[in-house]
């Protein structure tokens, strides 16, 4: 049975996302905890810091929780300056000196790619937004990126805030961020929350996703960044189209890293020939994440890739009412008003494309 939230609204646009965000944290009570994949050293990491800082002068608890890979820079520059002035901050998995080890390189290789804030323990803003102005249109104009966010009050909130907790216990001190890394991590942990999805159970959301589209009867509609899906998700989209689902996938264009948009190629031929629809949005980078399977939908962090599917940390929220699940289906019909049909034939100017995104995806599935 689905929760029943007092609140929950769709963001198409991190500009409103944001601005509404940092309206919560000057509102704040008694706490902000805040975690994000990357948190720039730029304009609008500035922004932040000082939004923070101000509410630390008020005497909010102020928590961030970023990423060792991710947030490497800020956590250089800026990390120091806002512990001093009462903000607490914890790194997971920083990136460190250690002896190069296999069990190094598998510390390195689970990333924390959620992002959310939560303020006062009962509202949450969660996406695919990164603390980046790239993501927003006041900095960036017409590259920003399109992404999609979400705030929920209710219902879910306390089992977010008791992962936060769980993994900000598992993670780095700032000021302990020397010397060795302890490669080990509590079984606990690595069970439960290297993947999240919302109602916040303990199972991997590639098991919920998976069985959606097995058991699709209608549509499957999923808009993401990265295509790499594992072979057991491919195979249920090949299994669904067979059956006769309306599959159409929205990816971008162009993408932040030149070795995806060739990776993603390399599928594009096998979900054509099924019959599957793909259309690369052009407007800008697409960036958002979500999917939505007859009338189930999610709204999140997690890439349609093995990596966001069996290695890295994500938060996705599923949509509990019907009215924003006809929403987000809007918006993907808008979105494809900038995207491109990919068709069959269009794929004999992409070959070496093909080719080398074949290549890359065999040698590196194990990572992506």
């Amino acid at each position: 049975m689905e929760y029943v939230r007092k609140f929950e609204k769709l963001y198409f646009n991190s500009d409103t996302f944001f601005t509404d965000l940092f309206e919560s944290i000057a509102q704040a009570q008694y706490s902000v905890d805040l975690e994000s994949y990357i948190y720039e050293d730029d304009e609008f990491g500035d922004e932040l810091d000082h939004i923070l800082l101000a509410a630390v002068r008020r005497g909010i608890h102020v928590r961030i929780l970023v990423d060792g890979l991710g947030a490497r820079v800020w956590i250089g520059k800026k990390a120091p300056q806002l512990i001093k002035q009462g903000v607490q901050i914890r790194v997971w998995r920083p990136i460190i000196w250690a002896k190069f080890t296999w069990g190094f390189f598998a510390y390195l290789n689970r990333r924390k790619h959620r992002k959310s804030c939560v303020i006062d323990k009962n509202l949450a803003y969660v996406g695919s937004q990164n603390i980046s102005k790239i993501h927003l249109q006041r900095f960036s104009g017409d590259q920003a990126w399109r992404d999609t966010g979400i705030a929920i009050r209710g219902a879910g909130i306390d089992g977010l805030n008791k992962t936060f907790d769980e993994v900000w216990h598992l993670s780095h001190n700032f000021n302990q961020l020397t010397g060795r890394v302890r490669l080990r991590t509590p079984k606990a942990f690595a069970q439960n929350l290297i993947l999240l999805t919302t109602h916040f159970s303990r199972r991997r959301p590639k098991h919920e996703v998976i069985l959606r589209i097995q058991k699709a009867e209608n549509r499957i509609l999923i808009t993401n960044a990265y295509l790499t899906p594992p072979r057991r998700l491919l195979f249920a989209l090949l299994e669904a189209r067979a059956r006769g689902v309306d599959i159409r996938l929205l990816l971008p264009s162009v993408s932040d890293l030149l070795f995806m948009k060739w990776i993603a190629t390399s599928y594009y031929y096998i979900l054509l020939k099924s019959g599957i629809q793909i259309y690369e949005y052009k407007q800008s980078f697409l960036h958002a994440k979500t999917i939505i399977v007859d009338d189930w939908a999610i709204v999140g962090s997690s890439n349609f890739n093995t990596r966001s599917f069996s290695r890295d940390m994500e938060l996705d929220i599923v949509l509990s009412s019907s009215h924003l699940r006809q929403e987000l289906a809007m918006q993907f019909a808008e979105d494809l008003k900038y995207a491109r049909e990919i068709r069959l034939e269009d794929l004999t100017v992409l070959t070496m494309s093909r080719w080398l995104g074949r290549i890359f995806a065999h040698v590196l599935r194990w990572g992506l």
